[in-house]
């Protein structure tokens, strides 16, 4: 959730986004390359599609093949136990296909069951934070952020992309507006206002 204590360090920015998946995507071509590691390619396809949906860590745990569809994602047990639709477009779609493609061709597993999965089956919570927290680091970035920034992140970058509060309310499962009003005060927009005024 977007709380009162939320500082900007704890969002993941776009430049470190991209600097964080190129990262991930080369390591993921080294992987596959030499057929080993194959861990990182789950990696690389979750942490894309997190920062792509903003979906909570328990959320993207949960997620099975029979809740993505072509341009949307159903999240049958969200925040509260409240269902809800994500929607996304074509980038997103094409590292579904991709992703999907992958388990197929590489590891010989249908789009059944979870989405998500190491050797044990469906990640856990705790294996999908530390596996985030260790690409951070790799990263070289602040260890104040978690999984959850991936979330901050794309909700600040959708109001800059001119997403109204209603929609990205919706779209993160927000019970209230006013939590998702709290991503207004780290928009760029903001900052060059304040920057101006002070």
């Amino acid at each position: 959730m977007a709380s009162k204590n939320l500082t900007a360090d704890k969002i993941l920015q776009p430049d470190d986004a991209r600097r964080l998946l190129r990262l991930l995507q080369s390591e993921m071509e080294k992987s596959l390359a030499v057929g080993k590691d194959l861990a990182v390619v789950t990696d690389y396809y979750l942490l894309s599609i997190a920062w792509n949906t903003g979906l909570r860590i328990s959320e993207i745990h949960k997620l099975d093949w029979q809740d993505v569809k072509k341009d949307f994602l159903v999240i049958r047990e969200g925040k509260g136990q409240k269902p809800r639709t994500v929607f996304f477009g074509d980038k997103t779609s094409q590292l579904w296909q991709k992703y999907s493609g992958f388990r197929a061709s590489i590891l010989g597993l249908p789009p059944e069951g979870s989405v998500f999965t190491g050797r044990q089956g469906r990640l856990s919570m705790a294996q999908i934070h530390r596996r985030t927290k260790g690409w951070f680091q790799r990263a070289g970035f602040s260890g104040e952020l978690s999984f959850h920034s991936l979330r901050h992140g794309y909700a600040t970058r959708m109001i800059e992309e001119g997403v109204t509060l209603p929609l990205l309310r919706e779209q993160l499962g927000h019970s209230s507006i006013s939590t998702t009003s709290i991503y207004l005060h780290f928009t760029t927009k903001a900052r060059e206002v304040l920057a101006r005024a002070t």
